[in-house]
């Protein structure tokens, strides 16, 4: 599953950036353990 995002568009600027090192990882794989 892949998830991209238009980086200019308006709904992306309104997000927190105190979600971003939350979510910027989500595209990776991750092991069992992690999960």
């Amino acid at each position: 599953m892949l998830f991209d995002a238009d980086e200019y568009d308006d709904s992306f600027s309104k997000f927190d950036a105190k979600m971003f090192p939350y979510i910027d990882n989500l595209h990776g794989k991750w092991h069992f353990t992690e999960i």
